[in-house]
């Protein structure tokens, strides 16, 4: 092989095909780091396959997340009974996974499955697990913070 060979050989890309963490394992990791995890992720994979909307959608879906996340040790710090706040956090989770199921999760991984029946190029979780674990770590102290400064606030 000449040595035009070989650097015509190393330009061409190692696979047409997109670089995607997988939609079922998005799916399955998010009813551990909530679907806020799986919106993000799942940002990040249209964004991979050139479909904007879709992206921006899942950004929402995101932002919607995190909003509901941030409502429990939000209004802890106004509201003694925490058990009413932890209830309708709950329910507005579980309304938000399902609403996410249906209409965001389950688009990609049918989109996956159309356009790439013979798969895709896989997306290492080496790095994005350890941020998440990082990111929820960073919120349970944030709540528990939040929620002990609520109950101090409340009781002087």
């Amino acid at each position: 092989m000449s040595a035009l060979q070989i650097k015509q050989t190393r330009q061409q890309p190692a696979s047409p095909l997109p670089l995607l963490w997988s939609p079922l394992a998005t799916v399955a990791l998010s009813f551990l780091f909530t679907p806020v995890f799986g919106a993000a992720v799942q940002m990040l994979n249209w964004r991979a396959l050139h479909e904007v909307g879709h992206a921006r959608s899942s950004f929402w879906w995101c932002m919607a997340g995190c909003v509901i996340l941030l409502l429990n040790p939000g209004l802890a710090l106004i509201q003694t009974d925490t058990r009413v706040l932890d209830s309708c956090t709950a329910t507005l989770m579980l309304l938000y996974m399902t609403g996410w199921l249906f209409l965001s999760a389950g688009t990609q991984i049918r989109y996956v499955r159309r356009h790439f029946p013979q798969g895709y190029g896989h997306r290492s979780w080496k790095r994005i697990l350890p941020l998440t674990l990082a990111a929820c770590a960073f919120y349970l102290l944030m709540s528990l913070t939040l929620t002990w400064m609520g109950q101090v606030l409340l009781q002087s």
